[in-house]
């Protein structure tokens, strides 16, 4: 769509819209280009998901990448250095290649429906006029917005080496013929191995594995009434209940609230916010 019939509208809900620096003509438009997207990755060229997907962008109808709202950087994180855990600030790191792999996090912004503070994650950007690494932040009508994102608890684990990648494989799926260490026998034999591994619940959402032997959720009585000598029941080894760690949109936090970028107009600088990417089709 051209830009004249877009005009300035940032507002998603006309029927042509402009939505973070793409004109949509309609707002189901927009939908559609989020929904093939997502269906699209990882599964290669032979999907209908990536077939539409990549059909529409030819037509000039969606962005190449669809979901410019949010990034991957929490799924990433293990790709950075987190200033607080030494005690530090983005304006500690000296040079440009480390302050673009870091961030800090705080838990003075927003608060959860229970009242319980939500941890912000915010990226380091270097300034290249002052040579200086500050936390990113952008500017709309002389409004200052910290640029956050917020990580599921899961993700810090995500990628480091306490972690296995299962791909497909559930936690408690596999042959029971596999003799390896992470291999189902063991994930559902020890507490250690289970939560040790995780596995890709869709496309780029990963969600860890969590021990459940002995809780309500697989109890003895149920699934072992003979005694657990050589009962290993699947129930051990589970999908966490926590939320799994994925796709994550970008908030811009004034000091009053956090909204979505996306939804007050606010461009994201993707050199800083990690992209969500689908697969080539």
């Amino acid at each position: 769509m051209s830009d004249a019939l877009c005009g300035a509208s940032k507002n998603y809900n006309s029927k042509v819209c402009m939505i973070n620096g793409f004109c949509y003509d309609r707002r189901g438009t927009y939908s559609h280009c989020i929904n093939y997207f997502d269906g699209c990755g990882g599964e290669g060229s032979g999907s209908f998901y990536c077939g539409e997907h990549e059909r529409w962008v030819k037509k000039g109808k969606c962005p190449v990448n669809s979901r410019a709202g949010e990034t991957s950087f929490c799924t990433t994180l293990v790709d950075y250095t987190n200033m607080r855990d030494t005690g530090e600030w983005c304006s500690d790191n000296k040079n440009e290649a480390d302050c673009n792999t870091a961030y800090i996090t705080y838990d003075s912004g927003p608060r959860d429906s229970d009242g319980r503070p939500r941890t912000s994650f915010q990226l380091c950007s270097w300034n290249t006029e002052q040579k200086k690494c500050k936390p990113y932040v952008e500017y709309s009508d002389g409004v200052k917005y910290n640029l956050v994102t917020f990580c599921p608890d899961f993700c810090k684990a995500l990628g480091t080496t306490a972690t296995v990648d299962l791909g497909a494989t559930r936690c408690n799926q596999g042959s029971q013929e596999d003799t390896s260490t992470y291999g189902q026998p063991q994930r559902l034999e020890k507490e250690d191995i289970c939560e040790a591994t995780y596995f890709q619940s869709s496309a780029n959402v990963f969600q860890g594995c969590e021990w459940l032997a002995g809780t309500a959720r697989c109890s003895d009585e149920f699934n072992c009434p003979n005694g657990r000598d050589g009962c290993f029941p699947a129930c051990n080894c589970q999908s966490m209940l926590a939320a799994p760690c994925g796709p994550a949109e970008i908030n811009c936090c004034d000091e009053e609230k956090c909204e979505l970028c996306l939804n007050i107009g606010i461009e994201v600088d993707i050199s800083i916010f990690k992209p969500v990417v689908a697969a080539t089709p």
